[in-house]
């Protein structure tokens, strides 16, 4: 009768429900697996379009490997594109992953990127990019895999932190008149080629290891941001507008790339400087001086994404 009693009870045990109404799948039974848990930390300077942190709901990819990014960890194939969703609770930020990740005591590299996408066909060496016409549509694209010292990761410590670069790089223009004699407003800013022009991508692909974005021939659109309310210059220079666009592959040559600005409904053109190379995870700041008929560069600074160190 006890032995009855006993096998009943862990039978209840084994096929009770969890708290999120989960059956714990019958083949992890008396396994030494773990389930896999990740945190996230975005490494970036504060910006009006560059994520600071994940917030509830946002959605990542997670490329499970056994160290070789064209290998899924154990050969499990639902381990590739994982999709993971943030999830607030208590003011701390957790994922989900789906499918779950499950850790033997075999080694894993984790690999992330942002946004996600579904794919049929995923390559974690040719994730999708696209630089949006409407500039403020333009997603932060993110790649990571473990953070600098992160203890190896398997069913031992089956935590993962994931640190998260910028692929893309920051244009930002500041504008300013060299004397006060009108009411100029400026309502956009555009970034595209010349006619003709080739070094301007506004479509490519990523590589998830290394975040090099690979221009796609043949697609150049240029993208602009229009601002909600234009701005009047003044003689000090103006708050930053700021465009994401996808890092040049060599230097630009003289021209080839141009910023067009729009003041008082009226375009007006700036060359980006020959030798010029925009590189991902960095910011440029381009300080402009408008007379009334054109506008002239002030001055060029460049900086990365991380604050500090």
């Amino acid at each position: 009768m006890k032995k009855l009693l006993l096998f009943m009870i862990l039978a209840i045990g084994v096929f009770s429900c969890s708290e999120d109404n989960n059956l714990i799948p019958a083949d992890r039974l008396g396994s030494k697996e773990k389930p896999l848990n990740i945190y996230t930390t975005v490494l970036t300077t504060k910006a009006p379009y560059l994520i600071q942190e994940f917030k509830d709901k946002t959605v990542i990819g997670l490329h499970v490997t056994d160290g070789n990014v064209n290998n899924v960890y154990r050969k499990i194939t639902d381990y590739k594109n994982v999709k993971a969703v943030a999830n607030m609770e208590n003011n701390k930020l957790f994922w989900r992953q789906d499918p779950e990740i499950f850790l033997n005591k075999e080694e894993t590299t984790v690999y992330a990127y942002y946004p996600y996408m579904s794919q049929s066909n995923f390559d974690a060496t040719r994730i999708p990019v696209k630089i949006c016409p409407d500039a403020s549509q333009t997603d932060d694209y993110m790649y990571g895999t473990h953070a600098t010292g992160q203890k190896a990761v398997n069913s031992v410590s089956p935590i993962a932190m994931l640190t998260m670069n910028h692929a893309l790089s920051l244009i930002s223009f500041e504008v300013k008149l060299n004397k006060k004699t009108d009411c100029y407003l400026l309502s956009a800013i555009q970034l595209g080629n010349k006619a003709g022009g080739t070094s301007f991508y506004s479509e490519g692909t990523m590589d998830i290891v290394s975040g090099k974005i690979t221009g796609s021939a043949g697609i150049n659109a240029s993208t602009r941001l229009t601002l909600a309310c234009p701005t009047e210059l003044t003689t000090t220079f103006s708050s930053p507008v700021q465009l994401m666009v996808i890092p040049t592959s060599e230097t630009i040559l003289k021209g080839d790339i141009e910023a067009l600005f729009i003041i008082n409904n009226k375009t007006y053109k700036y060359q980006i400087p020959t030798e010029t190379k925009w590189k991902k995870g960095y910011k440029y700041l381009y300080q402009m001086i408008f007379d009334g008929k054109s506008i002239v560069l002030d001055k060029i600074s460049n900086d990365n994404w991380i604050p500090g160190k």
